[in-house]
Order: structure tokens, then C-alpha cells, then sequence
């Protein structure tokens, strides 16, 4: 199984890609077309799970991308995320983070999302704001 990880943050994410756990690519992408690209010829090809910490607003451009692609992922909890690292964890840094994020998921059995249409989102935003106004 391949693996992609990524070590979101603001503006930027650090990507390694594992196979049967073993680490063949890191490398650092700029959340802009070009970074995009870069990550989808990454993924174009195999089978790979994607696997990433939701940080808010700084992950939603790689959820947005994730989606319209209509690529499954993995979406993790901060806290979660740092419990089924924590055993793995040496020292914090965008680089271990995302080797340990990718090791991990060898590890435990993570729900993946499944690609949904971009109307779905669409909807939840308008509920959101419809819900501020009430």
C-alpha cells in the first residue's frame, strides 16, 4: 500500500509518499496551482492513500483540491493525530511530522473520506451561513 503524508501549514505542506513503509519521496509544495500539480502528478497513477491533519483553514485548500480531484483521504483530528504519533515522535518538525503521519497509518485503521460532489460543500457552506442569520 502507498501512502501520501502531508505536514500542513500555513500557506505550504511538506509531502512524503511511502511504499510498505518505506519512504521513496519528500518534498515541500506551495498551496497554488503549480504545488497542486505537482501533488496530483505525485498521486496520478497508483493507488495511495492520502493522510493529513485537518489545521483549519490552512488544510482546507488541500481538501478542496483533494475533493474536486475526487481523491479519497484521510482526514485526522490534531489529536488523534498527535496520540497515534506521539510513540513515534523524536522531535517536532514539518519533516518528522510528516514521515510519522505516514508510518502511523501502517498502524491503525483510519476512515477514509470518499470523494463527494462539489454541490455537497457547496450546500454545507450555505447551511453555515444560513444558520449565523438565524
Amino acid at each position: 500500500m502507498r501512502v501520501l503524508a502531508l505536514d500542513v501549514s500555513k500557506g505550504k505542506s511538506y509531502v512524503v509518499v511511502y511504499d510498505k513503509e518505506v519512504c521513496i519521496e519528500g518534498f515541500e509544495i506551495e498551496h497554488n496551482l503549480e504545488g497542486l500539480n505537482h501533488l496530483k502528478h505525485t498521486l496520478d497513477g497508483f493507488k495511495t492513500e492520502v493522510v493529513f491533519e485537518a489545521t483549519g483553514v490552512h488544510s482546507l485548500p488541500i481538501e478542496a483540491f483533494l475533493q474536486s480531484e475526487g481523491i479519497a483521504f484521510c482526514r485526522m483530528n490534531p489529536l488523534l493525530a498527535k496520540m497515534h504519533t506521539q510513540a513515534l515522535r523524536s522531535n517536532k518538525t514539518d519533516i518528522v511530522d510528516a514521515h510519522k503521519l505516514a508510518q502511523s497509518h501502517y498502524r491503525f485503521d483510519r476512515k477514509i473520506v470518499p470523494p463527494q460532489a462539489v454541490l455537497y460543500s457547496e450546500l454545507k457552506d450555505i447551511s453555515s451561513l444560513y444558520d449565523e442569520f438565524k
